[in-house]
C-alpha cells in the first residue's frame, strides 16, 4: 500500500513538472491527465483535467483513463478467452479512455462511450452507448475518489 502511495506523488509531481499540457485529443495526451487513485492491483486512474464540462448544475462531464497494470491486463485476456472472444491485438492492450457523466448530488455515473487502446494508441475496441445505464456510485469506491475530486471543482 505504501508503494501506492509512493507511486501516485510521484505520478503528480510528473505531472506539475511536464506543465500537464494539452494537445487536444484526450485519448492520447498524458501531460493532462490528472491521477487520482492507483488500485491495490496498481492500475493507474487518471481523469482530463481539460476535458471536465458542466452539463446542467452538479452534471460533470469527464474523460476519464486507466492505465492497466500487468495483472489486469492478464484479466482482460483471460476474460476474452473464456467468453471465445477475438485476441487479435489483445496481447498488447495498455489503457481504457472513458466518457462519463456524473451526478454529483445523487452520486451517479453513465458511462457514454469507451475505447480500449494497444500500447501503440491503436485502439482495439470501442463502445458509443446509445442509452447509457445510470449506475449507482458507491461509497469508498474508485468512482466517489473521481467524483470527490471533480466535483469540488466545478
Amino acid at each position: 500500500m505504501i508503494q501506492n502511495k509512493i507511486l501516485f506523488i510521484l505520478l503528480g509531481i510528473l505531472c506539475v513538472f511536464t506543465g500537464c499540457s494539452t494537445d487536444g485529443k484526450p485519448e492520447k495526451n498524458i501531460g493532462s491527465w490528472v491521477p487520482y487513485l492507483v488500485s491495490e492491483n496498481d492500475s493507474v486512474m487518471y481523469y482530463d483535467r481539460t476535458r471536465i464540462t458542466k452539463v446542467r448544475p452538479k452534471i460533470i462531464q469527464v474523460w476519464t483513463k486507466i492505465t492497466y497494470s500487468k495483472e489486469m491486463k492478464d484479466k482482460h485476456t483471460q476474460y476474452r478467452k473464456d467468453n471465445s472472444l477475438p485476441l487479435d491485438g489483445w496481447e498488447k492492450l495498455d489503457h481504457v479512455i472513458n466518457f462519463e457523466e456524473l451526478d454529483c448530488v445523487y452520486m451517479t455515473r453513465k458511462r457514454m462511450e469507451k475505447i480500449y487502446y494497444s500500447d501503440k494508441d491503436e485502439i482495439l475496441q470501442k463502445f458509443d452507448y446509445n442509452h447509457p445505464k445510470i449506475t449507482n456510485i458507491l461509497e469508498n469506491s474508485s468512482d466517489q475518489v473521481l467524483l470527490d475530486k471533480v466535483c469540488l471543482k466545478n
